[in-house]
């Protein structure tokens, strides 16, 4: 009796087998990290889980799936290199930057040292020169700023211009500092001298812009007047009143170190490459040789 009921048992289970394999598997749900490909209607599995594609954990972000968006572990966090003189306090991982750069704490030049940083060590410009030469006593009536109007060859300007006039009147200034260096700079003395002159090259230059194209000078004053509404010499007249020369001149400004020795005034770019020059101080007015011409009476400009 117990081996029918036993066989009765088996045969009912394998009935059932048989019923849940009848599943025709229409709705499949596709495989993802964590679970296989199963039947929607059964949940019968077929293969195995993809498996995550982690993206490395960042110094802000945890280590995380690129596909389900899982993380696991916590963010590196930064690795701050503490801020310089010259850069704020950035992340050695990532480039992350947190606050300003401190600043240099400069420490002004000595006999022994030049201009210092105390905090990274940085230096500026050169030591103060302590040979009895370059005393500040030796040098003290330059001290100032000086100046002295002359015609100055346009050639020497700029070859482009010397066609449209012989010199052009400018002041030179010489501002001679205490710790042996010296600015020389130059400006126009005449605004409308030099805008005579920048007129004239200007207007040249664009009709022979034009010429290349093609146009005449009354095609080009139609063309001009056309885009602009005005003519060659008008538009150019207009551009130029919006010149700053000073700006302009900027580019003949010189910085020198120097020191004097009787008579003679040694100057140079810096330290070890000085030439000579014969300067004189008289009643108040500083003669100074320019360009290898006799010596040019400067004054004191008036701070």
């Amino acid at each position: 009796m117990k081996k029918r009921i036993l066989l009765l048992a088996l045969v009912l289970a394998f009935a059932l087998v048989l019923c849940a394999c009848g599943c025709k598997h229409e709705t499949w749900t596709d495989a993802d990290c964590v679970n296989p490909k199963t039947c929607a209607d059964c949940g019968e599995t077929e293969g195995a889980p993809l498996g995550h594609t982690w993206a490395a954990a960042t110094c802000e972000t945890a280590k995380t799936c690129e596909v389900c968006g899982e993380v696991e572990g916590e963010p590196l966090g930064h690795s701050w290199a503490e801020a310089t003189c010259e850069t704020a306090k950035t992340c050695s991982v990532c480039g992350l930057t947190e606050g300003e750069a401190l600043g240099h704490s400069w420490v002004d030049a000595t006999t022994e040292a030049p201009k210092t940083c105390e905090s990274c060590g940085l230096t500026e410009g050169e030591r103060i020169i302590t040979d009895s030469r370059f005393t500040t006593a030796a040098n003290e009536h330059l001290f100032g700023k000086w100046q002295a109007n002359l015609d100055m060859p346009v050639a020497e300007m700029d070859p482009a211009l010397a066609p449209y006039g012989d010199t052009l009147p400018v002041t030179f200034y010489f501002d001679f500092h205490n710790d042996g260096t010296l600015s020389m700079s130059m400006v126009p003395a005449d605004n409308e001298a030099m805008s005579q002159l920048m007129n004239a090259y200007t207007v040249d230059l664009m009709y022979q812009e034009f010429a290349a194209m093609g146009l005449n000078k009354d095609q080009s004053n139609a063309a001009m007047e056309e885009a602009y509404g005005m003519t060659v010499e008008e538009y150019v007249a207009a551009e130029v009143k919006k010149m700053d020369f000073n700006e302009l001149f900027s580019s003949f400004s010189v910085e020198y170190v120097y020191y004097v020795d009787g008579e003679t005034m040694y100057l140079g770019y810096d330290w070890d490459e000085m030439e000579p020059d014969t300067y004189k101080f008289e009643d108040g007015v500083l003669y100074l040789p320019v360009e290898d011409d006799e010596p040019v009476a400067f004054t004191p400009v008036a701070e």
